[in-house]
Parts: C-alpha cells; sequence; structure tokens
C-alpha cells in the first residue's frame, strides 16, 4: 500500500525496499500458559477476541464493533477494545450502549507492557480490522505468543495468515462479521501455534537485521561505484 502512495510521488517501485517489521521471539509462549488478566482488566471473561490500537477511522474498530454486534448473538465469545483514544472512542462506546449487548463489549484504553502481553495471549484471536495499513507490528505481538489473527485484506498480511496461521477477509463490516463467525468453528489455538512458527522463522531480529544489512550494503556498494564513498565492513555485528 504505501509503494503506491510512493508511486504518486513519482518514486519508482525499483527504488523502494520492503523490511517487515520484526518480532522479538523471546517473547513465545514456551512455558505453559499465559498468566491471568490483572484487574480491572480481569473483568473480562475468559472467552473473548480482541482489538489492539489507536481508535482512529483508519483502523476499523467501528468496522469491527458494528460487526460483532450483527453476530453477537450466534457466537460466545465477547468484544474487547484496547488502545488510545484518537476521537472515536465516545462514539464507539455509545454504539455499544444502544446494542443489545453492550455488556459483551469491553473498552480498556491504553495497554502496554505485560497487561498487553497478557490481553493477547488470553485472546481467542486479535482482530486487525483496518481500513488501510502497513504490517501492523500488533500481528507479530500476537504470533509470537501463538494467538491466531483475523485481518482485513488491506494490511497486506494475506501470506503470512493463509495456509491455517489466521485468516484475511473483506475491509467492511460484512466481512469481518463472517470472520468472526468463522472462528467459533476454527481450531484457534492450532492456527495461533502456525502463526507462531512462522513469526518466530521469519520475522526475528536476526533474520531482519540480515535485510537491512544487505539493503546498506547494496546502496553504499553504488555509491563507490559512483566514487562517493568507500564500502564499509559490513560483516561485524
Amino acid at each position: 500500500h504505501e509503494c503506491i502512495d510512493f508511486g504518486r510521488f513519482g518514486i519508482s517501485r525499483d527504488d523502494i525496499a520492503i523490511i517487515p517489521n520484526a518480532a522479538d521471539p523471546a517473547k513465545t509462549r514456551s512455558d505453559g500458559p499465559p498468566g491471568p488478566i490483572p484487574r480491572p482488566i480481569g473483568a473480562i471473561g475468559e472467552d473473548y477476541v480482541l482489538f489492539v490500537g489507536r481508535l482512529d477511522p483508519i483502523k476499523g474498530p467501528d468496522l469491527l464493533l458494528d460487526a460483532f454486534i450483527r453476530i453477537a448473538d450466534s457466537v460466545p465469545f465477547d468484544l474487547v477494545i484496547a488502545g488510545p483514544d484518537m476521537g472515536l472512542r465516545s462514539a464507539l462506546e455509545a454504539r455499544a450502549r444502544a446494542s443489545e449487548v453492550g455488556d459483551r463489549i469491553h473498552f480498556c484504553g491504553y495497554v502496554a507492557g505485560d497487561v498487553k502481553d497478557r490481553l493477547i495471549a488470553n485472546a481467542k484471536a486479535l482482530v486487525i480490522p483496518s481500513r488501510s495499513d502497513a504490517m501492523s507490528i500488533v500481528v507479530l505481538e500476537a504470533g509470537v505468543l501463538a494467538t491466531t489473527v483475523l485481518a482485513t485484506a488491506a494490511c497486506g498480511l494475506d501470506g503470512l495468515l493463509s495456509g491455517g496461521a489466521g485468516s484475511v477477509v473483506s475491509a467492511d463490516a460484512a466481512g469481518l462479521a463472517q470472520g468472526l463467525v468463522d472462528l467459533d468453528h476454527t481450531d484457534t489455538a492450532a492456527a495461533g501455534i502456525e502463526l507462531q512458527r512462522r513469526v518466530v522463522r521469519d520475522y526475528g531480529w536476526d533474520t531482519i537485521a540480515d535485510l537491512y544489512r544487505s539493503l546498506y550494503a547494496t546502496a553504499l556498494e553504488r555509491r563507490r561505484g559512483d566514487g562517493e564513498v568507500p564500502a564499509p565492513d559490513l560483516t561485524s555485528s
């Protein structure tokens, strides 16, 4: 998506290098289930899907809220919305209160650190309902914690989530609603483990750092060829 934006300013696709965000494999959940969600967030039930991000239209929490209200009667889990308010929270809360399932919709505000990790790790699935997004870092955070992801097609995550690691739906309330219903018939634990495997393998800092090293070496070699600067030694850490 960002390549398209750059192209509008005359930047050639050949001049753009894409390097993904990186994950911290040290957080992988290998020592049993995560700890309980701390209070006051602990008032949330055990079975829920989670949104983590800023409450802004581009991130699509309103789409997710509408989708959940549509299908809440047909699924057993709650909806948890966590993230800093960028002007949308009051409208979201009003929409939730006006629905018949407002008691199953929980707003947590900004979360970070261990609280955020526990919220993600305990979730049935993390939902990324963005209208437009580059690769969201939260998908990697979910991956290292073995939590599967439901995302819209506007997030650029099709490859990562295909083949049993998660699911991708259209970037609208209807698509998200169907995705939520499908979660109730999915082995989300197995999908989370598969996502974890891919994230640890392909998005650890060692792997991503090598991509940066290669990019810088190529760029500096080009400048060296133009007689601008000598090429540095990039073989040491």
